[in-house]
């Protein structure tokens, strides 16, 4: 809403967010490839680009994204479908520092970073789950990767990509859905949102 048009270096006045645009800056790109991944673990349906803040440097440059409302996520049941949501289906890409840390989180560390947001066993679960076959998928697609040139990218394939190759994917609206992206070398949907828990992906 109008109240926090501006805060902290962020605002939430809806941005035209051109090709150009979203290929001038790495972070801006490592944003919106960290925030897929949250949408993904964290089960949110709805994201659009109405509920994101948008922050910029001293510049005036745009630098990365934060989705708020995200009063949909982390429950029991799969809505991503219907809502047209991420799924690993049409994940892409995830950076390499995110599943290094996901890969070192153990299910006891996930349990108690989720304590005391009054969720239920059956909510944890799900996102647990949402974990597990992230990892899974990843290391399987992984062998895939070893022989293929870098940025190359493929639909129904995750890759773990260093800053260095995520610099060099090129990324474009698909103006056809109020807040997707497709990376152009497989025609793959990258999808944003980010939750307090997930911050430090």
């Amino acid at each position: 809403g109008g109240d926090i048009n501006k805060i902290n270096g962020y605002t939430n006045d809806i941005i035209s967010l051109t090709p150009d645009l979203l290929n001038s800056s790495l972070s801006l790109k490592k944003s919106i490839a960290k925030l897929q991944i949250s949408d993904f673990i964290l089960g949110n349906p709805d994201r659009h680009l109405g509920n994101m803040l948008y922050q910029f440097d001293d510049f005036g440059n745009l630098i990365g994204v934060i989705g708020i409302d995200n009063d949909s996520c982390l429950g029991c049941k799969n809505h991503v479908k219907a809502l047209s949501g991420i799924d690993l289906d049409n994940l892409s890409i995830i950076p390499k520092e995110t599943f290094d840390y996901l890969t070192g989180l153990n299910e006891e560390s996930l349990r108690t970073m989720y304590y005391g947001y009054d969720l239920t066993k059956e909510e944890i679960d799900q996102s647990l789950d949402n974990i597990r076959k992230l990892k899974e998928k990843v290391i399987d697609d992984m062998e895939y990767f070893k022989d293929k040139p870098e940025g190359y990218i493929e639909d129904g394939r995750i890759k773990v990509v260093t800053d260095e190759e995520l610099d060099k994917i090129y990324i474009y609206p698909n103006y056809r859905s109020k807040a997707k992206f497709i990376i152009s070398h497989a025609m793959c949907w990258i999808f944003y949102t980010i939750n307090i828990i997930w911050c430090t992906l």
